[in-house]
């Protein structure tokens, strides 16, 4: 989200810049609107890359979660008054709010919930937004049940671990890893009682 917010920032500064230059007299019109088409198709690649890169992350998920035994399974959970979804949640006997990131390498998670991974930062606030997600989905389930926030990188190296921030704890996982990860965690609900949460979400 944060890196969605500076690129629309560029955008419209670069927009205006091209505006004044030609009001100013140092471009042409012509000059102007190239100048803005190019930030425009820039910001538009990088929107592009950022997509692709977040649909093969969460096929990859996919294709390690698929035989995960659980009472429901449900990609793209939004809850009402959040803005942005869950992309996926795992409900009974687990119930977990799992938040997924493409990156490779070794990860860093620091105390103020930035995370690095190998040579790179995630981009905007990964552990805030994970945990965030926890807290979203657990009011929208109006349950007392605690519910475990999950961080998964992709192609993660190095084990499954929980991490303590400070906005809150939570596992952070490879897609490999992810279902052993959930398998791992303490039991929140029953099979039966996670089946009926994803069907009043399914159908709510």
């Amino acid at each position: 989200m944060g890196r969605v917010l500076l690129g629309r920032v560029t955008l419209v500064l670069s927009v205006a810049m091209a505006i004044a230059m030609a009001s100013a007299g140092f471009a042409q019109p012509g000059l102007a609107v190239f100048v803005a088409g190019a930030a425009s198709a820039g910001w538009m690649r990088r929107r592009g890359a950022q997509a692709a890169a977040g649909a093969a992350a969460e096929r990859l998920v996919g294709s390690h979660i698929h035989r995960l035994r659980a009472g429901g399974i449900i990609w793209g959970h939004r809850p009402t008054g959040r803005g942005g979804d869950i992309d996926l949640v795992v409900l009974g006997p687990w119930i977990a709010a799992i938040e997924i990131k493409h990156g490779s390498g070794r990860v860093r998670v620091h105390s103020d919930g930035s995370v690095r991974v190998g040579r790179s930062w995630l981009p905007g606030r990964p552990v805030r937004q994970a945990v965030g997600n926890a807290a979203a989905l657990r009011r929208s389930l109006r349950s007392e049940n605690f519910v475990d926030a999950i961080l998964c990188v992709s192609e993660m190296r190095g084990r499954t671990r929980i991490v303590e921030t400070d906005h809150g704890k939570l596992v952070v996982t490879s897609a490999r890893r992810l279902r052993s990860a959930i398998r791992r965690l303490p039991h929140r609900t029953s099979m039966s009682e996670g089946r009926l949460m994803a069907e009043s979400i399914m159908h709510g």
